[in-house]
């Protein structure tokens, strides 16, 4: 039996097919993430922000227990996803260690609170914009860079403003970098199943 051999533009065609076929399958998942995530931190930040408002004191930070809801969704997601596919590309290996990344850095700062005298959500909103400027420049998806130029602008303005004002900054930055990018990345994902 002879073997067919393939030219120089079937082998480009075949990469360029894999290449967007992971796209839309990270594109899916990263949906579901930046919506999941963008919602969780929106409902913490604006509870947080009444709590505080409402005279609730120490106990408004209890809004940001939903974290570990989003971490035990993010964990269930995420073995799910591995037992259904069959091949980690190299793009699930750099979010992995993007976001890994990330979250640590969110420990961190989370964790030593009381040294940076609890300027947290200034430095949660530059890591916010570091993430999503590599992860939409990976995927050449200008929303998430320009959420990326929302959250600098939103740690700038965070660094001016007292804690209960920066829960409303923290907001508005979710909403615009995240929940948005998130739709948008949804529809896409449902245009191309």
């Amino acid at each position: 039996m002879e073997e067919k051999s393939i030219t120089h533009e079937d082998s480009l065609k075949i990469i360029e097919s894999m290449i967007e076929t992971a796209k839309k399958k990270v594109t899916r998942l990263d949906s579901y993430y930046s919506l999941m995530w963008g919602y969780l931190v929106l409902i913490a930040s604006l509870l947080n922000y009444y709590l505080l408002t409402a005279g609730y004191g120490q106990k408004a930070s209890y809004a940001w227990f939903l974290m570990f809801i989003g971490g035990l969704a993010s964990i269930w997601i995420s073995i799910r996803r591995n037992k259904e596919r069959k091949v980690r590309t190299y793009f699930d290996k750099v979010l992995f260690y993007l976001w890994m990344g990330f979250i640590i850095c969110i420990f961190i700062v989370v964790f030593n609170g009381k040294y940076i005298s609890y300027q947290i959500t200034p430095l949660i909103l530059l890591l916010y914009g570091i993430a999503l400027l590599v992860n939409g420049g990976i995927f050449n998806f200008k929303p998430q860079i320009i959420g990326a130029v929302v959250a600098w602008i939103g740690c700038f303005i965070a660094f001016r403003l007292e804690y209960k004002d920066q829960l409303l900054v923290e907001a508005a930055v979710v909403f615009i970098s995240y929940i948005i990018p998130g739709h948008l990345l949804y529809n896409m994902a449902q245009k191309d199943v």
